[in-house]
């Protein structure tokens, strides 16, 4: 089985027995690319910002929205929000760049390129905002551990990158690991 097959019967399974709603379909944008970079990295995020306040996150099963994959926006048209983290993919890709020329010669078209290579799993798989709710984010860390570490198996990653999920990643998915 490969990785958009192993995803897709993982994420299946969790939105068959979770209330995330729109569930949040995330992961490896470009399988082969992944499987073709040197080096294995998964960056490990909040949520997806679909522009909801604190309140609207908490009453999510009044939304009605088809579960959202965010493989497909990142590979094929990526917001340009994520153009910060295609420019620090870009630097990992090319570490001879400084962030000088990497500024200089970004542009939209290059997000989904610099994206490509590498894993992006939302730690909340349901709509979220532009400011996360702390005491919701480690709930729902412990709620969907045993999901989250078999959906970063699957990618077998030689580092994680946890924005700004440290304490997070060291208390609740990986406690007594160092």
């Amino acid at each position: 089985m490969n990785i958009r097959e192993k995803e897709n019967k993982l994420f299946d399974e969790w939105m068959e027995n979770s209330q995330r709603n729109p569930f949040v379909k995330d992961g490896c944008p470009s399988p082969s690319d992944y499987l073709t970079s040197s080096q294995k990295i998964v960056f490990l995020l909040k949520e997806a910002n679909f522009g909801l306040s604190h309140a609207e996150q908490e009453n999510t099963e009044k939304l009605e929205r088809e579960d959202y994959d965010q493989r497909r926006e990142l590979k094929d048209e990526p917001n340009p929000w994520w153009s910060r983290i295609g420019k620090w993919c870009l630097c990992v890709s090319n570490p001879s760049l400084s962030w000088p020329e990497i500024e200089a010669t970004f542009n939209s078209e290059g997000i989904a390129k610099s994206l490509a290579p590498y894993i992006f799993v939302q730690l909340k798989k349901s709509a979220g905002g532009g400011s996360s709710n702390q005491g919701m984010l480690w709930r729902i860390a412990t709620e969907d551990r045993t999901m989250l570490l078999r959906q970063l198996s699957i990618y077998q990653p030689q580092y994680i990158v946890s924005c700004g999920l440290w304490n997070i990643c060291r208390n609740v998915l990986f406690p007594g690991n160092g």
